[in-house]
């Protein structure tokens, strides 16, 4: 499992770096949004609510090859529909943040 599968998300992107690059950063403006969701949804014991910003985040990982973030992001959205609320959000958050830096420092050499 990769950090960053920057073949299959080019693919994805229709090998359009430029695009790919565009969707990184609007991720990089929006992943914490649904990380501070969850985390609110999870506080309030509403596990529905926060399954399901894990999952939109969950897609968007993986879609533009982040497969480890992609990875821990499914796993939290399957401890949560199991209605486990004792789910640690920094873990995620560090692997989409792992994620951003090398993907921008790959497709921007």
């Amino acid at each position: 499992m990769q950090i960053f599968n920057m073949a299959d998300a080019l693919s994805r992107a229709g090998d359009d770096k430029e695009f790919l690059l565009q969707l990184i950063n609007y991720l990089q403006n929006t992943y914490l949004v649904y990380i501070n969701r969850a985390a609110e949804s999870i506080e309030a014991d509403n596990l529905s609510s926060a399954s399901k910003e894990i999952h939109s985040l969950k897609g968007a990982l993986l879609n533009l090859g982040a497969e480890k973030a992609g990875h821990c992001a499914k796993e939290i959205e399957a401890a949560l529909k199991a209605n486990e609320n004792k789910i640690d959000l920094d873990q995620l958050k560090a692997l989409v943040e792992e994620f951003l830096h090398y993907a921008n420092q790959q497709l921007n050499s």
